[in-house]
């Protein structure tokens, strides 16, 4: 494994690191495809900003109220205190906010597909596809659930640990959510 993947992967939980490593040397000894992680465990911080690069103030508002509506002000004070940031507005390139990503988590990954040493970045040609199928079935051979699959917001790049889209399904209670997130870096204290 080259030191460029090691430092991509090497902040996730080791479970989710473990089946990374896994799917990539599949996919590679089996299928001769190459597939390079570049995005890991990201900050509540670093998701807000991308989330708020593409809404509008009332979209954030919206937004930072339901948080509070569900029991989580946490993540409404960490959206909110981001500040406005610049995108293009309506051109989402994220469904999740603060703490609704398994990136937060350290259970999250995403990845692409090297061919000749180029990035394969969609999959409208047919062998492109392909390129991203056989990282999908890798993805699912260890275990991890890809969104390739997903019909609501597909993203052919990302997979995680959970089958939980949303972790906030899966935490409950802020305090369950603010300990996982700490104890991974994820949020400051």
């Amino acid at each position: 494994m080259t030191n460029l993947v090691s430092e991509h992967i090497s902040s996730l939980t080791i479970d989710t690191r473990i089946r990374i490593v896994e799917m990539i040397r599949i996919a590679d000894e089996h299928f001769g495809v190459k597939i390079h992680p570049y995005c890991g465990l990201r900050t509540c911080e670093e998701q807000a900003k991308t989330f708020r690069a593409t809404r509008t103030k009332r979209e954030v508002q919206a937004k930072a109220q339901s948080y509070k509506d569900k029991g989580f002000p946490i993540l409404a004070q960490v959206l909110l205190g981001v500040g406005p940031q610049g995108g293009e507005l309506g051109k989402h390139k994220t469904k999740a906010g603060p703490g609704e990503s398994w990136h937060q988590y350290g259970q999250a990954e995403d990845c692409v597909p090297i061919v000749n040493g180029r990035a394969i970045w969609d999959d409208k040609d047919p062998e492109d596809a392909r390129m991203w199928a056989i990282y999908g079935h890798a993805c699912e051979y260890v275990g991890l659930t890809w969104s390739g699959r997903w019909t609501s917001f597909k993203e052919t790049a990302h997979c995680q640990l959970s089958q939980h889209s949303n972790p906030l399904n899966a935490f409950r209670e802020e305090k369950l959510l603010v300990e996982a997130l700490r104890k991974v870096g994820s949020l400051l204290p």
